[in-house]
């Protein structure tokens, strides 16, 4: 029988185009990319292979049976292990490797044994393959059985690819499964045409679809450093998240990158980033180094460990502690290094991101590992950050009341309006902590407006006269007190309300006080003209300059709860001596200096009998009532001291 072996030359150009592509790409690292080298080598050997023995099998006259039997068992061997390959390709290539346990790795290389017992059984049993008279290559009965086996090993990486569809973009998928059916259809039509030799060009077809739509990695890239990119970054987690995988990466961020570019150059810089790059990859041969903008790298190591990425980060930050030459400038670039697990500490995307987007802490001299907690707490200020943008787009803030006891006429007097954040995914946000997440970002200005205009609406619409509420307090946060159009904001709100500007206190915390002294004090007195009364907030916390505080027109001092509590403990009734003294004469001086007094966090019915005693005039704590949301508010009002 005469074979055409002209598409197995064909095969073998197409594979020998493909190698010379992958051996001039600038990084092959992954294990999926060697597996595909692997793959294409194996078809090119299995083309040559081929062509020779088709040849020796057309003229048996022209060589000897140890030729002849040598090239039909070469090829009979590499061209079915393609069809396992493809399986183990497959497999990696989606990340599903470290999940598979030893007796998976059996079962998946049954197949492939099993040919290889088929193939090297042969001479032992002619089942294979033999010759007649003249040396005529002849098919035995078990050969279809190789065609069977290597159907199993495509069937089984169709299902895969299917399986794990979610886990790949739609053309790489797309790809997988033409390559596949590139296989199985010639296998098909050679097995009843066997002089047709089409496989393998019809293989080498599939392959280069592989190259171009999941090899090229082109646009994964970073330009500058030729590690992979956020896109890839974002692939390959995504890839993980969907199969499950555990995973461990260490974060590396360089401490104030903006000032580094400005002051050494974006050509040095540049130089660095790939020196780091370089030096990062070297750490392991399955290392892979993501960059992303502004001088922060992800580094994974495929198969490793958290304590042997604990090792890597350890010798990142003793690497990052020495020089980086360039030209003639050798500088130290301190970085913040951080191990995160997957799926134990972080398990969506989103939280992935945060990981490498989220800002660095202070500059530091040195590089420092920080744990997950201390990461933790960075994405949680940008998680409060998109939560209170989302607030204030919804309107979801909202606006509690705590009242606020007149000793001289037993009633509520007034009521101090606190806002209140509370989320689906995160629950009750407490205000101290998105209120100086707030003051940083610049939000308190718009969640301040919110604050005042929804206490005068409430106000307003429920006439809280009728119900013996003079005022609500409203406090005023150091950002808001820098703001020099806010009393005219103010202003705004009340008239269109219909509000005096007696029915809302402004309260500021003493912390403000002790801030720019002249910008506040230019605020207050702007505000007590226009008639709005002022109280200084949380006095005795220990921001005063005292002199300069009185100067000021406050009307009423809130005394901070701590001094409450340290006098008399809420638990035991008791307290120290030296607080209790602190207490008296605290009150003792702000009435001798015409304040009115208000005593927060009254918890017990000995603390308001002691602060009586004292003289001071109101009272604001759980005793009376906790912050109420408006409608509770408001039945409250309606009952008390009934």
């Amino acid at each position: 029988m005469l074979y055409n072996i002209h598409y197995d030359v064909c095969a073998m150009v197409i594979f020998a185009f493909i190698l010379l592509l992958i051996y001039t790409r600038k990084d092959n690292s992954k294990a999926s990319n060697w597996l595909f080298f692997i793959f294409v080598s194996l078809g090119m050997l299995s083309a040559v292979s081929d062509i020779i023995s088709s040849y020796y099998i057309s003229y048996p006259e022209r060589t000897t049976h140890f030729m002849l039997d040598f090239w039909n068992y070469f090829f009979l061997s590499v061209h079915n292990l393609m069809s396992y390959v493809c399986v183990i390709y497959v497999i990696f290539l989606i990340g599903l490797e470290q999940r598979m346990r030893p007796y998976s790795w059996v079962l998946v290389s049954l197949p492939g044994a099993a040919s290889l017992l088929l193939i090297f059984g042969n001479p032992f049993t002619q089942q294979l393959f033999y010759y007649r008279e003249g040396h005529l290559y002849t098919h035995g009965p078990l050969f279809f059985h190789l065609y069977a086996l290597s159907f199993f090993n495509l069937a089984l990486s169709i299902f895969l690819v299917l399986r794990f569809k979610k886990a790949l973009p739609l053309p790489k998928v797309l790809s997988l499964v033409i390559c596949v059916l590139f296989c199985v259809i010639p296998i098909t039509i050679q097995m009843f045409r066997p002089y047709l030799l089409i496989e393998l060009f019809f293989e080498s077809i599939g392959l280069m679809s592989i190259l171009f739509a999941i090899e090229n990695e082109d646009e994964i890239r970073d330009t500058i450093t030729g590690a992979y990119n956020r896109f890839a970054f974002i692939r390959d987690m995504e890839l993980a998240i969907h199969t499950r995988t555990p995973l461990t990466f260490v974060t590396v961020k360089l401490f104030n990158f903006t000032y580094s570019n400005t002051t050494f150059g974006v050509q040095y810089m540049n130089h660095v980033l790939r020196d780091m790059t370089v030096w990062l990859k070297s750490q392991g041969r399955r290392t892979s180094c993501y960059v992303f903008s502004g001088g922060r790298f992800a580094i994974v190591q495929r198969g490793a460990d958290k304590e042997q990425m604990a090792g890597l980060a350890e010798r990142i930050r003793e690497r990052f502690d020495l020089e980086w030459a360039y030209a003639s400038l050798s500088v130290v670039f301190p970085a913040q290094i951080c191990l995160v697990a997957m799926p134990d500490e972080v398990s969506t995307m989103d939280q992935l991101m945060l990981t490498i987007e989220t800002p660095v802490g202070e500059t530091q001299s040195h590089s420092e590992i920080v744990t997950s907690d201390t990461l933790h707490s960075y994405q949680r200020e940008v998680l409060i950050q998109q939560k209170m943008k989302e607030a204030l787009e919804n309107h979801a803030f909202e606006v509690y009341y705590q009242p606020i006891w007149d000793k001289g006429s037993g009633r509520i007097l007034c009521a101090e309006a606190l806002v209140r954040l509370f989320d689906e995914e995160l629950g009750a946000i407490p205000p101290d902590e998105f209120i100086p997440i707030a003051e940083r970002n610049g939000m308190i200005m718009d969640i301040g407006s919110f604050v005042i205009e929804e206490a005068c609406r409430f106000y307003a619409d429920n006439h809280l006269e009728r119900f013996g509420i003079d005022y609500l307090e409203v406090n005023l946060s150091v950002v808001q007190c820098m703001n020099h159009h806010l009393p005219g904001l103010i202003r705004e709100i009340l008239a269109k309300k219909g509000l005096k500007p007696q029915q809302l206190n402004l309260e500021i915390t003493e912390s403000a006080a002790a801030g720019n002294k002249a910008a506040l004090e230019k605020t207050v007195r702007e505000l007590a003209g226009y008639g709005f009364t002022l109280s200084l907030d949380d006095y005795g916390t220990g921001y005063s300059n005292y002199s300069y505080m009185f100067a000021l027109p406050f009307k009423i001092i809130k005394i901070d709860k701590s001094i409450l509590w340290s006098a008399l403990d809420c638990d035991n009734q008791r307290g120290e001596f030296s607080s209790m003294i602190l207490l008296e004469n605290t009150v003792r001086m702000l009435r001798q200096m015409q304040y009115r007094v208000v005593a927060e966090g009254v918890e017990t019915v000995q603390q308001k009998a002691l602060l009586e005693s004292l003289g001071c005039d109101y009272m604001q704590g759980y005793l009376f009532s906790k912050p109420l949301p408006s409608g509770a508010f408001l039945e409250f009002v309606r009952t008390f001291g009934k």
